[in-house]
């Protein structure tokens, strides 16, 4: 649209900047979808106000607080660079990098071993389920519904689970035009689950409708997913895609960060990557995780849950290792039990 040739020293100054690198300059305009920046080192933009652009999410730690709250047009702001938008010919920004997470200072204190484990409840009938919640019991807070288990038993399963205070995380790996996506987020966050997934390959339209369409859902979390655990390099190879398994992780990781996603999905071994790449602030779920002398089963890329979150995890996702072990309770105690070491 904006092309090298036409454009050369816009594309010239895009390409020099490095990720993480500070910005200044000024709001330019401000529109229902983000806010153009000004740069005061960059060329101007030969279509839009300000050759940075800011995506609402972006703006603030604090999702609910209104644009004109945070800024306004003529106001000096100081932006962390998240990458080059080639398609649009801009700089992606963050306002809210640039400023200390407000929130995690507390969730630093408040989280716990019980609160970082999902089980898994890869079913293909509710009876099933409903058993393994029920053998759990108090022991479990935070269950995983994928698409198999939501075909099969309906979202009534999800509801009755919200209803018995556990936390639900989505994993629908949403993957369609944006609107269809922001719809099913819609769904999502009425049936009150905490987190649902996004495919992150769907690129920043889906990542960000999903991000807009979640706002009014205070405790719904919009992770993307970036390469699937049973992924390797080679996996990638045959889909054109070139480069290591952590490089496209990371690739994608910072798309979503740009989007405005709370976080994303990834391996146990691409934890301590992403969190240097994401920060402190987002989260980091892990499936493919399994105790020391386990199966991996069909994950190529794995960990255990100790190593898992002593590298960056937030929550570590165990399927297997607790659903269909003789006493699933003993065996969740066994994961809480690593993670506290």
């Amino acid at each position: 649209m904006f092309g090298r040739a036409e454009n050369p020293e816009l594309w010239s100054f895009l390409e020099s900047l490095r990720q993480d690198e500070i910005l200044s300059g000024t709001v330019a305009a401000i529109e229902p979808f983000g806010v153009f920046v000004a740069l005061d080192d960059g060329p101007d933009h030969p279509v839009f106000p300000g050759v940075g652009f800011i995506t609402t999410p972006e703006l603030s730690w604090r999702r609910s607080e209104a644009v004109p709250d945070v800024v306004r047009v003529g106001l000096r702001v100081t932006c962390v660079f998240l990458q080059f938008d080639t398609w649009n010919a801009e700089a992606r920004l963050s306002l809210r990098a640039a400023r200390p997470d407000p929130f995690q200072a507390f969730a630093d204190r408040t989280v716990e071993p019980t609160s970082r484990i999902i089980v898994a409840l890869d079913f293909d009938n509710r009876r099933a389920a409903d058993e393994v919640v029920g053998l759990l019991g108090e022991e479990c807070r935070f269950y995983k519904v994928g698409m198999e288990l939501l075909t099969a038993a309906g979202p009534d399963l999800i509801e009755h689970l919200v209803a018995e205070g556990k936390e639900v995380f989505l994993d629908l790996k949403l993957f369609e035009i944006p609107n269809s996506v922001a719809g099913a987020v819609r769904a999502a966050g009425a049936l009150g689950v905490s987190m649902v997934t996004v495919h992150s390959m769907g690129g920043t339209g889906i990542l960000a409708a999903a991000v807009a369409a979640a706002r009014d859902f205070p405790q719904l979390r919009v992770l993307a997913l970036t390469v699937v655990t049973s992924m390797t390099s080679s996996d990638l190879a045959d889909i054109g895609v070139t480069g290591s398994t952590e490089e496209q992780v990371l690739r994608l990781a910072r798309l979503a960060k740009g989007a405005g996603c709370h976080g994303v999905i990834a391996s146990p071994q691409e934890a301590g990557p992403l969190r240097g790449v994401l920060g402190a602030g987002s989260l980091i779920v892990t499936p493919g995780v399994a105790l020391p002398g386990e199966s991996p089963g069909e994950h190529a890329r794995t960990g255990t849950p100790r190593a898992a979150v002593a590298a960056g995890a937030s929550h570590v996702v165990v399927g297997r290792t607790v659903t269909r072990a003789e006493d699933p309770a003993a065996a969740f105690r066994l994961v809480r039990a690593g993670l506290e070491l």
